[in-house]
């Protein structure tokens, strides 16, 4: 039979409290633009972003093209 060995107890730690400190934030929009060397512009309209995700003229054509050929 194999020796028994002694197992330790889990002891709770008396001296470790929880922390009652705030965590850290992250940092803004404009601190990391700041660190980065980049200037902010204002936000789009929601009409000029729906603008910007709308297909350019026959690209979706070619992309169609495009799928044709590599499902042959």
């Amino acid at each position: 039979m194999a020796p028994r060995t002694a197992t330790k107890k889990k002891s709770s730690n008396p001296t470790t409290r929880p922390s009652s400190t705030k965590p850290a934030r992250p940092p803004s929009t404009r601190e990391v633009a700041g660190v980065l060397g980049v200037t902010l512009s204002p936000p789009l309209k929601p009409e000029q972003t729906a603008r910007l995700r709308k297909a350019l003229p026959g690209y979706a054509g070619i992309l169609d093209d495009v799928a044709a050929r590599g499902s042959r």
